[in-house]
This record gives structure tokens, C-alpha cells and sequence, in this order.
């Protein structure tokens, strides 16, 4: 699923809860209005310093994805002849992924225990999803559809998962693979829009619109497996609101953010940062700042660190971008880092210092 964004196509969230606040760095991106192009920054929000590691002239196709200490990248390029590039997290060394340029592979996902990527490999009137070791070598077509997007792993890495449309193009259909390949959405549940594994890998959380609502709902990880499960709803949302599920959990998994974008009709975006409760469904809105378009979180110990941007309807740009912070229990917003020269838009991870 690419994620439906009311505001801007930001790159997908990968970033685990730590249990303190010290001592950690996040690795964002900032964005330059004028060209387009995307830096990579390390940021440590308590020393304030920042450390630009590598940038690009345009943005992903696909969200970065970390391998070892190295993250995978995809810049969008004329054409659409795009390559992959294997960049370093500590020194910034960018080079090409040649197996990927070889194969024509895009979009990597790797396997969160390091040992596989799963990639995918257009042809002229389809699309396959291709397994391949962590060099791109011995790959493995999985399966081929008309149209594949958003794969990606279980936290433990024993499930992969990807939504593909098929000829028709009017069903997202969610796919598993473990040792075969499952479908596990049933057609008259709803449109999906976004999914995200609990850190336990023991539920995929599913955002999904009905006729009349937008839901998150729950599937079990055996459902997902063995498929023909309806899924659980948990916490319902205005049926013309975007979702998208942040990859933030409480320290203890038992809460996790989703963001709740609007649209009035008239160029006024709106977006809210919603705590949903995992064993109730309630959802409570966390700041109180409406005039902040929020568009990245991640949940550090008992402190929420976000991506707060100012929206300027006129020129369809933000500005006045800044890390802000604010306790679980809500309210209104501090500035956690702030720059001149830094516009970012998204969190991908958060790594001890």
C-alpha cells in the first residue's frame, strides 16, 4: 500500500521504541523546497546537533530500508529508470547496488533478521515480487501480478506481506508468504489503505475504509497465514479521513499512533497524531496545536517525538518545519530541534548515541 496522504508522499516509517530518552539520535530527512533534492541527517536532539550523512536531487520511490549499517535507497530519476544505491550510516559512502541494476530490481524490503530482501521486478504488462539473498544474488520469483506495491516483513521476519491489484483494478488484495502464498483480505471487508505489524509480529493492524467509515482494524498473525478470516475492528475514524499507522508503540505495545489527515474541500489540510488504545480501540487526540501538519512520530520512553510542519495553502509548500516532542498524555507541543537549513518530514529510526 502506498499510504494515502492528503498532504505530501512522505517515506514509510521505520523506527523501534527505545526505553530512555538519553543517549539516542534520530535519522530524519530534509527536504529542499527550492530543487527537490533529499538530504539524510542524524539528529541528536539533546547535544542539537545534526550530521548530514548523504543527499540526493530527488526523493524515493520507495522508503530508505536498513541493512547492517548500511540503508538502501531509490531516488525517483527522468524516465523512470531509477537505481538502487547502498549508502553507509556512519561515513555517508554512496555506491550503486549493482545486482538490482543487473536484474532491474526496485523497492527493496529486507528482512528484519538480515538475512533476505524482497524486491520488485517490472515487465511490460506485470510486475513480480522476487526474493534474493542480502547481495541481490540466487533470486526467487514469488509471484506476478498486474500490480504490486508496499511489501514488507513481520518484525520477527518469518511473514512477508504485499498488496497487489489485479486485472480488473478495483481490489486491493493482501497476500502473505511463509513457506506458500496466502490471500488473506476478504473482498467485502473494504479498501486498505495501509497495514503494520505489532512489534510482537502476533497482529497486523489493517487501516481500511468501509462505505461508511475509515477503520484500523486487527487481524491475528494465523489468520494472516492461513487467510479466509474477516478482520476485528478496533477504532473507527470519519469515513473522509486518511490514516496512516505509524510504526510508534507505547514502551510496553499496549498503545500506538495513528495519523488522522482531512481535507475541507477548500486547499485546508489538517492532521492530527490520534493514540489508539491495542485492548479497547479508544483513540484520543495527543496535540493541541491544529495548525501543525504532523507527518512523522516515533514513541521514546515516555516522551513522543513528531515532525510538525506549517502548511501554506497558497503555494502548496511547508515551511517552518522542526522535531517537536510531547508527553503521551497530550497537549501542546515543544520544539525538540529546529534549523535553518533543515526541513524534514519524516523520522526513520532511532539509534543509541
Amino acid at each position: 500500500m502506498k499510504r494515502i496522504l492528503l498532504v505530501l508522499s512522505i517515506l514509510c516509517l521505520m523506527a523501534a521504541p527505545l526505553q530512555a530518552q538519553e543517549g539516542f539520535q534520530l535519522f530524519t530527512n530534509s527536504i529542499d523546497p527550492q530543487t527537490g533534492s533529499i538530504s539524510f541527517v542524524w539528529v541528536d536532539v539533546t547535544t542539537g546537533k545534526q550530521t548530514r550523512l548523504a543527499s540526493f536531487t530527488s526523493s524515493g520511490n520507495c522508503h530508505p530500508e536498513r541493512l547492517g549499517n548500511t540503508f538502501l535507497y531509490e531516488p525517483q530519476t527522468p524516465g523512470g529508470n531509477a537505481e538502487v544505491y547502498q549508502v553507509d550510516l556512519t561515513n555517508g559512502n554512496i555506491l550503486p547496488f549493482a545486482a538490482a541494476a543487473e536484474q532491474q530490481l526496485h523497492c527493496p524490503a529486507v528482512n528484519p533478521t538480515g538475512s533476505q530482501i524482497t524486491w520488485l521486478q517490472h515487465g511490460e504488462e506485470a510486475q513480480s515480487i522476487v526474493l534474493t539473498d542480502v547481495i541481490g544474488a540466487n533470486p526467487v520469483v514469488l509471484a506476478t501480478h498486474p500490480s504490486i506495491y508496499d511489501a514488507n516483513w513481520s518484525p520477527d521476519g518469518t511473514i512477508l506481506t504485499y498488496t497487489a491489484v489485479g486485472d480488473d483494478q478495483t481490489f486491493r488484495q493482501l497476500y502473505a508468504y511463509t513457506d506458500s502464498l496466502t490471500e488473506f483480505w476478504p473482498r467485502n471487508a473494504g479498501l486498505v489503505i495501509d497495514t503494520l505489524w505489532t512489534p510482537d509480529s502476533q497482529t497486523l493492524l489493517i487501516a481500511y475504509y468501509t462505505q461508511d467509515e475509515a477503520i484500523v482494524g486487527t487481524l491475528s498473525q494465523s489468520c494472516v497465514i492461513q487467510g479466509g478470516c474477516a478482520p476485528t475492528p478496533l477504532a473507527t475514524f470519519p469515513s473522509e479521513a486518511g490514516l496512516i499507522l505509524e510504526n510508534a508503540f507505547s514502551p510496553d505495545g499496549s498503545q500506538f499512533i495513528v495519523i488522522q489527515e482531512t481535507n475541507d474541500g477548500m486547499g485546508v489540510f489538517n492532521s492530527e497524531l490520534m493514540v489508539v488504545d491495542l485492548a479497547t480501540g479508544s483513540a484520543r487526540q495527543l496535540v493541541d496545536m491544529p495548525g501543525l501538519i504532523k507527518t512523522s512520530a516515533v514513541w521514546i520512553g515516555d516522551m513522543i517525538y513528531f515532525i510538525g510542519s506549517v502548511f501554506d495553502e497558497s503555494t502548496f509548500t511547508m515551511s517552518d518545519s522542526a522535531i517537536y516532542t510531547v508527553s503521551p498524555q497530550g497537549g501542546s507541543p515543544n520544539i525538540a530541534y529546529q534549523a535553518d537549513d533543515y526541513l524534514p518530514t519524516q523520522i526513520f529510526w532511532v539509534a543509541q548515541s
